[in-house]
């Protein structure tokens, strides 16, 4: 209210942009009119923010679409080249990088769980500016850390990263 004043504003309305009956947006706007906007104005305002949440629905719906596709290409580029190689290590490596573009990860890795799981191994690994080779065949017990904790329970798991402990 006090910006609207020093801007000179004497009059605002705010209507809420709806897509199926949810609030996804609001309309605001303000006039140096006093009473500018009567029940007119408002049932007319409130029709455009109808039509626009129509809109942001159908840029949502693509958006969604988009990235359903790019998702299902790049499980077809795994498929792909699943199927053409048996380099276990380029198909690590291929998989991975495309995990890490489809998420927001910065980082990833591969561990394959040993026949006789009784540890991990890391199989591939991405994280710009760090070497991977010298990581890479690095073996740790299953059950140990969130990766060894899932081998074990089968499930995915999260867990915070304590930015003070050094150790975590």
């Amino acid at each position: 209210a006090e910006l609207c004043r020093r801007e000179g504003f004497r009059s605002t309305i705010s209507v809420p942009v709806k897509s199926e009956g949810a609030v996804v947006g609001i309309l605001a706007l303000a006039s140096c009119d006093e009473a500018a906007f009567g029940e007119a104005t408002t049932q007319l305002l409130e029709r455009i923010g109808q039509q626009v949440g129509i809109a942001v629905e159908k840029a949502i719906l693509f958006r969604q679409l988009v990235s359903r596709n790019r998702d299902l290409m790049a499980l077809n580029e795994i498929s792909a080249a699943v199927s053409s190689t048996l380099d276990l290590a380029g198909i690590m490596a291929m998989a991975l990088n495309h995990v890490l573009e489809l998420s927001a990860a910065r980082s990833g890795e591969i561990w394959l769980v040993e026949q006789e799981r009784s540890h991990l191994t890391l199989a591939a690994f991405c994280e710009p500016g760090r070497e991977p080779s010298r990581e890479l065949g690095l073996r740790v017990p299953t059950g140990q850390g969130l990766c060894g904790r899932v081998a074990l329970s089968g499930e995915p798991a999260f867990e915070p990263v304590d930015t003070a402990d050094p150790d975590s």
